[in-house]
């Protein structure tokens, strides 16, 4: 495993060398980008087959809601990085094999997907934790960015694609594809992922050392620490909203499944533009500085959605939010230096897997909201509710590196 820092300055291509997060990466993005496809397929079923926007929203919340357990079953989970990334992949693609069952209630696909996303939660915390472990200090940033700029590459393809797909084939083959990108992805960690360079501490260290784990939330206090990450789930938290709505408003608006997919491809679109351009463009500093325009950037644009936009300007104004997400470097490069070597695997994970609760979270309260009020209002009301709690959390970042 690699090591050393590059002496110039980094760059994209030198967190691809790295042969360990290479798999990580691969395997990533071909078990996310079946899972996104079967994700639409499965919107769309639940909300055709019971009209519920609650339901429909669930899909996508369930995924992320079980993100409340993964601390838990880390803590409880012994096996080494490794082994526990390659078995969360195989458990996750059998259960949504199972899915793939013509006719299942709703009730058990709810369940299943449910069932699924732990085994996904306890992926995604492990493989926060390691992180640090697998790549240079200096590329820690670059690497977060690349998970999470695949992630957003692989919703434009899939929810665009998702849609199409819906024209071709029944969910049920939808499904047995997702579950089939798990094997492979299982098998790539396999692979890629020699035991001696997955450290097994980076799995077992919040179990294997309760004071770590108590100082990771003591960590937690520091003031500006504690901005950063609420600011790091509040940003994202209001994003989803959206995302979370699609399916009903563009139905409002009489549109297709192609509609949907590309609400829900165009903020992940402006994502990947705006957090390439800051890895690209912005040195270490300037990353910093640029957490405040370009986190409002992310809210402003949003306010559209109270003029009730035809679908076309809507995804105009989720693609520009999407561009603010260049912020997320300047915040892991700050919660990187608040953060010592030992705690900051847990503190990492804590701040991951609070950001999956809360998306979760926000995906069913969206949803619950939009069987009540119009799906415009509730995005364009998460937007004016969340410029103000996002303006103090950066103020009082900034205060607390000033004092």
């Amino acid at each position: 495993m690699a090591r050393e820092i590059p002496k110039r300055a980094s760059r994209w291509l030198d967190v691809l060398r790295v042969a360990s997060f290479r798999a990580i990466f691969i395997a990533h993005v071909i078990s996310l980008s079946g899972t996104l496809v079967a994700q639409v397929a499965l919107s769309v079923r639940i909300h055709e087959r019971t009209g519920s926007s609650f339901l429909s929203a669930l899909t996508f919340a369930l995924g992320l809601l079980p993100h409340a357990l993964a601390g838990a079953l880390s803590s409880r989970c012994h096996l080494p990085a490794r082994r526990t990334l390659i078995g969360c992949e195989l458990l996750a693609g059998g259960l949504i094999a199972g899915m793939a069952v013509p006719d299942l209630p709703v009730a058990m696909l709810l369940a299943a997907t449910f069932l699924a996303g732990t085994f996904g939660s306890l992926f995604a915390v492990t493989r926060a934790a390691s992180l640090p472990e697998l790549v240079p200090a200096g590329l820690y940033p670059l690497a977060h960015s690349v998970l999470r700029m695949s992630s957003n590459s692989a919703q434009i393809a899939s929810y665009a694609f998702g849609g199409l797909l819906l024209t071709k084939w029944s969910s049920g083959t939808i499904l047995l594809i997702d579950a089939a990108t798990f094997l492979i992805s299982a098998i790539i960690l396999y692979r890629g992922l020699p035991i001696s360079e997955m450290p097994a501490g980076a799995a077992r260290r919040p179990a294997a050392s309760p004071a770590i784990h108590r100082d990771s939330w003591v960590a937690l206090r520091k003031p500006e620490l504690r901005a950063l990450v609420l600011l790091g789930w509040l940003l994202p938290v209001v994003c989803v909203v959206p995302e979370a709505l699609a399916v009903p408003y563009a139905r409002g608006m009489n549109g297709t499944g192609w509609d949907v997919g590309v609400l829900l491809a165009a903020l992940s679109a402006g994502s990947v533009v705006g957090e390439f351009w800051a890895g690209r463009t912005l040195g270490e500093r300037a990353r910093v500085t640029a957490i405040v325009p370009l986190g409002l950037m992310q809210l402003i644009p949003l306010l559209v959605y109270g003029m009730t936009p035809i679908v076309p300007i809507a995804a105009v104004a989720l693609f520009v939010s999407g561009l603010g997400a260049g912020h997320r470097l300047g915040l892991d490069q700050r919660v990187l230096e608040l953060t010592d070597p030992q705690t900051r695997g847990p503190v990492l994970a804590i701040a991951t897997a609070g950001l999956m609760i809360a998306q979760g979270a926000a995906f069913a309260a969206a949803g619950a909201l939009g069987d009540t009020f119009a799906p415009h209002w509730v995005v364009a009301g998460s937007a004016i509710a969340g410029i103000p709690c996002a303006l103090l959390l950066m103020m009082a970042s900034r205060s607390s590196r000033s004092s």
